[in-house]
């Protein structure tokens, strides 16, 4: 595959549309909800399509170099969150292993177990 994972996906409209439609299905996870329900999620969705436009090869500023992550997060939850996020991508018309190829990007810029046992800054990790 030529070109980056960003491109291949549709750019920032996509993954804007993929975070809005992803993180509506979190919050409506009994078992995730928890997890978020202290969060401001306008800026978490915000520093998500940030973050994930430069993890998956889109423009790079300093304000989307930090993924957003979630120490309290289990590493069961931190599976749930992916194929959350998986079958999201998937319903939007993206092929399963393309939508795999971005779950993989997720896993090696935000291992659970790293966030869990650093827990840098306020929730947030340089994936550089």
């Amino acid at each position: 595959m030529s070109g980056t994972l960003y491109h291949h996906l549709g750019g920032i409209h996509f993954i804007e549309a993929a975070v809005d439609l992803f993180y509506q299905r979190v919050t409506n996870d009994d078992h995730l909800a928890p997890h978020f329900s202290e969060m401001r999620l306008m800026e978490v969705r915000s520093r998500q399509c940030g973050w994930l436009t430069a993890a998956l090869g889109g423009p790079i500023n300093q304000w989307n170099q930090y993924a957003v992550v979630f120490p309290d997060l289990s590493v069961e939850d931190a599976f749930s969150v992916q194929r959350l996020l998986k079958s999201t991508l998937i319903d939007l018309g993206i092929d399963g292993n393309l939508a795999e190829s971005v779950i993989e990007v997720m896993r090696s810029s935000c291992n659970p177990q790293e966030v869990k046992a650093s827990k840098e800054g306020a929730g947030l990790r340089s994936f550089s």
